[in-house]
């Protein structure tokens, strides 16, 4: 199919010895009903805003794909470069078969928690992270769609217009953790963080957030 430029596959997870993990990806992400729905098309690039589903492994993309996307940007994982790009060149489709065996072991680049001590652990590794830098990646996005020629309007600009405008809310909120409830109180009560983010794991991460990692930015700074 022509029209198609990636295609990602569900994976079984296993561990170092290959022995089966009772996972599969897909149920370790804790994909949403919605987003299990959502085999191809505009849900597909909403999803991947919210975070990355592709595994590089599992994936098979045009080379044309490639060329597009480069240079990868900054802060992105390739796989997931490649993802939503892929959304704005073509056809991106989700096949739900499980065609690879993912092995955890101790030198994965990314991995997948399949414990809650592991899910604890990424929990508070993301939120060290901080805002800014999700702001930060959600700026070179849209910066790079419009060199793309993605037109104004279109759906796929829209989303990344709207997922920005709620980072940059998160980014508002103040160093202090304790002065940071009513803001995200407030957010989770608009459902925010469910339409732009993960839910109560993306509220927790701001709330735990070190201090020095937050930062305001001003909203020109979109463009």
């Amino acid at each position: 199919d022509p029209s198609v430029v990636l295609v990602y596959t569900e994976a079984k997870l296993v561990g170092q010895a290959l022995q089966p993990l009772a996972r599969t990806l897909f149920g370790a992400l804790r994909l949403s009903a919605r987003e299990l729905r959502a085999v191809e098309g505009i849900e597909v690039f909403r999803g991947l805003l919210k975070r990355n589903s592709v595994a590089g492994a599992g994936s098979a993309v045009k080379r044309r794909l490639v060329e597009i996307a480069r240079p990868f940007e900054p802060g992105f994982v390739h796989d997931e470069w490649l993802a939503l790009i892929a959304c704005l060149a073509g056809r991106v489709v989700r096949l739900d078969q499980t065609l690879l065996l993912y092995r955890q072991h101790g030198l994965n680049q990314l991995g997948v928690p399949t414990s809650h001590l592991a899910r604890l652990r990424c929990l508070f590794s993301a939120a060290a992270i901080g805002r800014r830098s999700v702001v930060a990646r959600l700026q070179r996005l849209h910066a790079r769609m419009l060199a793309l020629g993605v037109s104004a309007g279109s759906a796929e600009l829209e989303a990344v217009e709207a997922t920005l405008a709620f980072a940059l809310r998160r980014s508002a909120l103040p160093e202090a953790r304790f002065l940071r409830l009513p803001g995200v109180a407030r957010l989770w009560l608009a459902g925010d963080y469910s339409r732009y983010a993960r839910g109560l794991s993306t509220a927790l991460r701001d709330l735990l957030e070190p201090p020095h990692g937050g930062g305001r930015i001003a909203l020109g700074a979109a463009a």
